[in-house]
């Protein structure tokens, strides 16, 4: 028998006739568990997506003791394909497969999820001190971070990261959100702000629109990858 479908807390489905339904039905969400409180692992991977998974399934063939973190109630986000030719080799059951997959060759790892990280401290014995959104501590001998660039200004760092890391993680970093989107037919007028708005607000209903850029493409701006590829 499959695992059950469960509805995830954020994603929404917009239908053909204009209604919108919150969350996304899929088979990797979780109830949130709870772990004990200052329990030392060997490594803590904070974030659950394919880098996560594969991280947690070879540290623990090695004898290690693993938790993954997750500030979302499901694994396996934001799965993006770096060339065309892969999207020709398909999956049965989807990619949500594969994750669970993965998930299942680990031999001791624990999954904590709906909970988000606030603070990574490293001590001057090499310990790594954890501390949750909903006052969790955990212990590690170290820690991988695979959560997005945009989202580690949320993670306070002690000691303070280097110099260059910062200034990848600061770079552009703007209270709100970007949001990306592609029209081929000039549908909606992007130079009408309150235009723009109107149209967001039937997703984001409560959502303020504060600038609007618009181009033809777009490219990255001279050494803009290559400047922090090195330190992230």
């Amino acid at each position: 028998m499959g695992k059950s479908l469960n509805r995830t807390l954020d994603g929404f489905i917009c239908h053909a006739n204009g209604t919108l339904q919150n969350g996304l039905i899929t088979t990797i969400v979780y109830n949130k568990t709870k772990l004990v409180n200052n329990k030392e692992y060997d490594i803590i991977i904070i974030g659950a997506g394919f880098a996560s998974l594969i991280a947690a399934r070879e540290l623990s063939r090695r004898g290690r003791n693993v938790l993954i973190i997750e500030a979302r109630d499901c694994i396996d986000y934001d799965t993006i394909r770096t060339w065309d030719k892969t999207s020709r080799y398909k999956i049965r059951e989807g990619t949500n497969a594969l994750a669970q997959a993965i998930l299942n060759d680990c031999q001791d790892v624990n999954l904590l999820l709906s909970t988000p990280v606030v603070s990574i401290h490293r001590t001057d014995d090499k310990t790594v001190i954890i501390h949750t959104q909903s006052q969790q501590v955990f212990n590690a001998c170290a820690t991988i971070i695979t959560v997005p660039l945009n989202v580690l200004h949320n993670i306070e760092f002690t000691p303070t990261l280097e110099f260059e890391k910062q200034s990848a993680i600061t770079e552009d970093d703007q209270e709100g959100t970007m949001i990306i989107g592609f029209d081929p037919d000039n549908a909606l007028d992007i130079r009408d702000i309150t235009i723009v708005e109107r149209e967001l607000q039937k997703f984001l209903p409560h959502c303020k629109v504060k600038h609007v850029f618009g181009h033809d493409w777009s490219w990255y701006k001279p050494d803009q990858v290559l400047s922090n590829l090195r330190v992230v």
